[in-house]
């Protein structure tokens, strides 16, 4: 994000570029750690993507679509923490497409992304306090506390809770406070296809991409029929 930074700036310094024109630039964000990424998934994220009312994209993949990646007592797998909302639990994936001069808060973005691990209670302190900062209502406080209640009585293996509590914050609720933060509309964009959701980033996940890498290539290649592209070929 550094580095999308600098470059912004020294755009924003150039001669003969209207700023309607830089307002109007569309950037697709893509991380280096995601092995078991698609041209399809992306296809499909780009596809769902309406650049001419929003301003920003998240991907976001379901616990439904990644649990063929979890670990059995057979194989091993990648399980990271998800978020429960009204509609479903999920995980926001690392597909992001953005116009990064209508975004008027962007230095949240890093914000955020730097207490990424929410696992951690300094990040979770961290997270609340940027929040308070940037004047988000008492709402938006409580949408963050609620999800953290979620995903802390489903650690507790009472996961059964959820079922009530999460129907008082949805998806559209998580969009507003975020895009309120960050200033801009924002909309999260789910992908049936969720080699983006799996990161590796630590020695452990390292370990298991080496020894599933090929058995979980040919389950996507087994789900690709139902791809965007073949739907729409079809």
């Amino acid at each position: 994000m550094l580095a999308v930074e600098k470059a912004l700036a020294v755009e924003e310094c150039g001669a003969g570029t209207p700023e309607s024109r830089r307002e109007e630039k569309v950037m697709f964000y893509l991380p280096g750690d995601i092995p078991l990424i698609t041209p399809e998934e992306i296809d499909e994220f780009l596809q769902q993507c309406d650049v001419e009312n929003h301003d920003l994209f998240a991907g976001m993949s379901s616990d439904e679509s990644l649990a063929p990646f979890y670990p059995t007592k057979r194989d091993k797998g990648i399980k990271m923490a998800c978020f429960y909302v009204k509609e479903k639990k999920c995980r926001q994936n690392n597909l992001c497409l953005a116009k990064p001069f209508r975004i008027r808060n962007r230095q949240y973005i890093q914000k955020m992304y730097d207490v990424r691990y929410q696992k951690e209670f300094i990040n979770f302190i961290r997270l609340l306090w940027a929040f308070y900062r940037a004047h988000v209502q008492l709402k938006g406080i409580y949408y963050y506390l609620l999800l953290h209640w979620n995903l802390l009585v489903s650690r507790l293996g009472m996961e059964f809770l959820t079922s009530y509590l999460r129907q008082f914050i949805s998806m559209a609720d998580i969009e507003r406070v975020v895009g309120s933060v960050v200033g801009c509309k924002l909309k999260v964009v789910e992908t049936k296809l969720v080699g983006a959701a799996i990161d590796i980033d630590n020695e452990r996940d390292y370990e298991t991409i080496k020894i599933m890498y090929e058995r979980w290539r040919e389950y996507q290649k087994s789900i690709m029929p139902f791809s965007p592209l073949a739907r729409v070929g079809a």
